[in-house]
């Protein structure tokens, strides 16, 4: 919890990250669920439910009766993580835990904002990208902004429209699509001449580092033989390094996905000195090209694989502008899938749309039993919020008319942004305060 508390700008609800900042918000989601929506009964049905992620916590809310979506508990769950204060709303804070305490080894997201992350806009007017400070937030990653002492205020949010990665040309491209335990392909059946043959295409990755793979793969009719390609012009890394696109040739933590069948799991291929495969990160489209010449003249399955673990995902591969030279073939993917089989690869343009939501929300220190002195601002009571109506179209928003809060009167205003999509991919925003 303390984690989170601390690195709650960097940490996505609906991103598993493989911090103790993950560990942290995905204890606390659970615990409010827990709290406010049915006890141990509603955590046990959601355990079992079959849908994952958002969907499997909104059927699982609707079968005990609730109407609540995703998002309007999310906007709650954000301010309960900052005020932890059930006096105006039971909503709005924890019963079970008390954030600032020894629960969060004394850390809360007012004490990080003030000794961390604060932006503190004492001067209007001021504007920023979120880029500049926490860089460019995944979906479901609450950013706070405190401020007090001005005048009436007006604050705006100008949000990316949308997110993802673009084809490398024209405007459709393949992409693997991401989940724990994953195993997906395309595939097409070719025949290769006798003089050898040469596959080309480009492709863009984000791939957990040593844990998940992307490859080609060759099924050999002639032969009844399963191989990955190579690259020859790409180097072949001990350690995929960021900054390089490389291909392995090991595997690093050797797993079996219940989804892959025997002797095509990238351990089978390593033991038969035939495993190649991309991980890491290419940086941006990279251009591939894989020598087919040790299958001239025989009839070949190409395959376009990726291949997941059970925890932490990433974007995983997209691929565009494939062709074999030496039989005429070109495909830029722009007449959707055109010959190719898929099982879990599809067609897309590679944007999302965002969906940019603000609230902003008023409080007053006041002292307590529990917190008697004013040194970290624990004990917090809300006096107002507003939510920002912010514009599909332009992901734009604006809130006007936000009271004044002299410095003396210990009332402080904060400014809670995050974008509510179901994707993984960052984009950025701006915020402004003017009077």
């Amino acid at each position: 919890i303390a984690n989170y508390m601390v690195f709650h700008p960097f940490t996505s609800l609906t991103f598993w990250g493989s911090t103790l900042a993950d560990y942290g918000v995905s204890y606390l989601f659970i615990l409010y669920l827990y709290e406010k929506f049915g006890g141990a009964p509603l955590i046990s049905a959601l355990v079992q439910e079959q849908a994952n992620g958002i969907e499997g916590i909104e059927n699982t809310l609707a079968a005990f009766g609730y109407s609540d979506t995703f998002d309007e508990i999310f906007d709650d769950w954000t301010i309960a993580n900052y005020l932890d204060d059930t006096r105006v709303n039971d909503r709005y804070g924890y019963n079970t835990l008390d954030i600032g305490t020894i629960d969060s080894w004394g850390y809360s997201i007012e004490y990080a904002l003030q000794n961390f992350w604060g932006i503190d806009p004492f001067e209007v007017p001021i504007g920023f990208y979120s880029s500049w400070f926490f860089g460019s937030p995944q979906p479901y990653t609450a950013h706070y902004y405190r401020f007090g002492g001005q005048p009436t205020l007006r604050t705006a949010l100008d949000g990316d429209d949308t997110a993802g990665n673009p084809a490398y040309s024209g405007t459709y491209e393949w992409y693997s699509d991401a989940e724990a335990w994953a195993w997906r392909s395309f595939y097409q059946t070719f025949t290769i001449p006798a003089g050898g043959a040469t596959l080309n295409f480009y492709t863009f990755y984000e791939i957990e580092e040593d844990w998940d793979y992307g490859y080609v793969e060759v099924y050999d009719h002639d032969t009844g033989e399963w191989y990955t390609l190579d690259d020859p012009g790409m180097p072949t890394c001990v350690f995929p390094d960021e900054y390089e696109a490389c291909m392995v040739d090991y595997v690093a933590h050797g797993q079996d996905n219940p989804n892959t069948p025997d002797g095509r799991e990238p351990t089978d291929y390593e033991d038969a000195g035939r495993w190649h495969a991309f991980t890491g990160y290419s940086g941006d489209w990279i251009l591939v090209s894989m020598d087919l010449s040790p299958f001239a003249g025989h009839t070949i399955d190409l395959y376009f694989t990726t291949w997941q673990d059970g925890a932490f995902t990433l974007q995983m591969m997209y691929v565009d502008d494939i062709s074999i030279p030496e039989i005429g073939f070109f495909d830029d993917v722009e007449a959707g899938e055109d010959g190719w089989t898929s099982t879990g690869w599809y067609v897309t343009d590679g944007i999302w749309d965002n969906n940019w939501e603000a609230t902003l929300i008023e409080s007053l220190w006041q002292p307590t039993a529990r917190y008697p002195n004013p040194e970290r601002w624990h004990a917090r009571k809300l006096l107002g919020e507003m939510h920002m109506l912010v514009d599909n179209a332009t992901e734009s928003g604006e809130i006007t008319d936000i009271p004044t809060t002299p410095a003396e009167s210990r009332r402080t205003q904060v400014l809670i942004v995050s974008n509510r999509s179901d994707h993984i991919i960052t984009a950025d925003y701006w915020v402004e305060l003017t009077n």
